[in-house]
């Protein structure tokens, strides 16, 4: 009930927030991925923005984790030529990801894609803990797969399937996003729920305990595959054709898997933000 209660008060106070704000311009529909105005062309668009932001991850402690609020920098769009692309997506909770499109028609897509999905975890990112005290560096990796995105009645769902290229993990992921963009006179929001499944070498190399780095508080342990639901809000007001006020929540929880993990603190996390955005 804990974990339903901290997600209810952000996303309470996240639609508070955003709906305090006045403004009198529209809502403008922003939320399109990887798609050129025309295929023969190079096209861009790129979003930057300052946030204050607060959050939670799980494992408590590290210096990239915001205890109270610090300030974020915000940046979205992409670069488009022919069927390749790069490109940022915050607004839906992905990283950046490049890419190539195999296949697109007006309700379906298929892309090759590649991405960075996992976080390094580090004795030096330590900075009130001493949990990952004598740990092997757990670097993050390039994942590479094929992603399929499919929109049928304005609700966008996206799939990939990905694959440690850099042989760093060794692990494989499997993702689903649903997400659906809502407009008001002045306002856009847009929810993306998402499950992910992650493989066994994947959670054993980046939470996984070896008998070289057991100590009497912290056992081997070696996980087993395991998923990771997520929730996504962003809310988006904007106040001219180049500025807007917007907002995001998102929260996420783990299976037994990886919350059981030593190294592990929390079976949830969350983050929350408020700021400014620019088009340009």
């Amino acid at each position: 009930m804990t974990r339903i209660n901290k997600l209810a008060t952000c996303l309470l106070l996240l639609i508070s927030l955003a709906l305090s704000i006045t403004a009198n311009a529209n809502a403008t529909e922003s939320e399109t991925t990887n798609a050129p105005v025309n295929e023969e062309d190079f096209h861009w668009e790129v979003d930057v923005g300052l946030l204050l932001k607060h959050s939670q991850t799980l494992i408590d402690g590290l210096k990239y984790e915001s205890s109270d609020a610090d300030l974020d920098l915000w940046l979205s769009g992409g670069a488009y030529y022919k069927n390749f692309f790069i490109e940022s997506t915050p607004r839906m909770g992905r990283p950046i990801t490049i890419g190539y499109t195999l296949k697109r028609t007006k309700d379906i897509q298929f892309n090759l894609i590649t991405g960075t999905w996992f976080g390094p975890i580090r004795e030096d990112q330590q900075k009130d803990t001493h949990i990952l005290d004598g740990i092997k560096n757990r670097n993050p990796s390039l994942e590479a797969g094929i992603e399929m995105s499919y929109r049928f009645d304005e609700v966008n769902l996206n799939i990939r399937m990905l694959h440690d290229i850099l042989s760093e993990h060794n692990g494989s992921l499997l993702s689903v996003n649903v997400s659906k963009a809502f407009y008001t006179k002045t306002m856009m929001i847009l929810p993306t729920i998402g499950l992910s499944y992650l493989s066994e070498n994947a959670v054993d190399y980046y939470y996984g305990i070896d008998e070289d780095e057991a100590t009497p508080t912290r056992p081997v342990y070696q996980p087993s595959g395991t998923w990771v639901a997520s929730l996504h809000l962003y809310l988006e007001r904007p106040l001219s054709e180049t500025w807007s006020v917007i907002s995001t929540a998102g929260y996420f929880t783990v299976g037994d898997s990886l919350s059981n993990s030593p190294i592990v603190q929390h079976d949830y996390g969350y983050n929350i933000s408020v700021g400014v955005l620019r088009v340009f």
